[in-house]
């Protein structure tokens, strides 16, 4: 009993923890870090904390640097050429980033945000009893729907572009949950994601354009990237796992994760998936399709040219 104590102990210690360059720790150390770089801040769930998925945002100042022919970066927390903002948290709603996280995302003065936020609504409106732990958990005030998540996307847009009007600002469509993605639940992914389109394009179409003729807010095609890569990956994927099966699996995976290292992509076929491991988390390979979604955006809203203005 000890001894399976001290086990759960450490393996809820390592998945809760902040991630390493979480917004905290930016700002205890931005005052050293010299000279100034670009600030990339990414709000989301566990999809984004990466401690029981890939750690995608880790990844993203390599692929800049790469893009700009630039030395690898060296650091193990906020690195050249850029500086990424890890404000992701396990199991949280759109209604808590609303509430609890914007006000720590923009004391980061970021000149880009992004935002994938969703997955555990669409989980809540799938799954009655989710729906209670959640509103437990968090005090949301209501039980999240699609007309909530419409409401707090929109909101969450709204506070940002005002609070700092010259911050880009990106919103993601939401991974697949489980590789059959003609399951029930991936039907209720494809229509949160429509409601991405439709919150992004209400916005657009009530403000001007930059001065550049681009939208000031922009949809990452996160989901519909990983769904191809899924369809590609795995033509059986009717065979994976149900989102039914995530809690069983992460409780074998998390803890051979964490006592082994084991890497989420070795451990991906228990699921009989490709790319998320525990029919709901994304392993290296789906972690790699986030962060150059995220770098193709970021060149797309001049990133290179903002790093050579702050280098100098």
């Amino acid at each position: 009993m000890v001894v399976l104590a001290v086990v759960s102990g450490v393996t809820w210690e390592s998945i809760t923890r902040p991630p390493v360059n979480n917004p905290a720790a930016f700002l205890a150390r931005a005052r050293e870090m010299s000279p100034p770089r670009p600030v990339l801040v990414c709000l989301g769930d566990s999809l984004t904390h990466g401690r029981v998925s890939d750690d995608w945002t880790m990844k993203i100042p390599s692929r800049v640097a790469e893009k700009m022919k630039f030395d690898p970066p060296t650091k193990a927390d906020f690195m050249d050429p850029i500086w990424v903002v890890n404000a992701g948290q396990n199991s949280i709603t759109s209604f808590v980033i609303l509430q609890e996280r914007l006000q720590a995302a923009l004391a980061c003065y970021p000149d880009y945000i992004m935002v994938m936020i969703g997955s555990n609504d669409v989980l809540a409106m799938h799954s009655p009893s989710v729906s209670r732990e959640k509103v437990h958990t968090f005090f949301l005030p209501e039980e999240p729907s699609m007309p909530v998540l419409k409401k707090n996307l929109t909101a969450i847009v709204d506070f940002i572009t005002k609070a700092s009007p010259k911050t880009e600002l990106a919103l993601c469509t939401l991974p697949p949950m489980g590789e059959d993605i003609g399951d029930s639940i991936n039907k209720l992914v494809k229509q949160a994601n429509e409601i991405v389109h439709d919150v992004v394009d209400t916005y657009n179409n009530k403000n001007p354009t930059t001065a550049g003729g681009s939208s000031k807010v922009t949809v990452l095609e996160v989901g519909e990237r990983l769904q191809s890569e899924i369809m590609q990956r795995n033509k059986a994927s009717k065979s994976a796992m149900s989102i039914a099966m995530m809690v069983p699996l992460a409780l074998i995976m998390i803890p051979l994760r964490v006592f082994l290292g084991m890497s989420w992509k070795s451990m991906t076929g228990l699921s009989g998936g490709s790319i998320l491991h525990d029919t709901l988390h994304l392993n290296e390979d789906g972690g790699d399709v986030i962060a150059d979604i995220v770098v193709e955006w970021l060149f797309l809203k001049n990133v290179h040219k903002a790093i050579a203005v702050k280098q100098f």
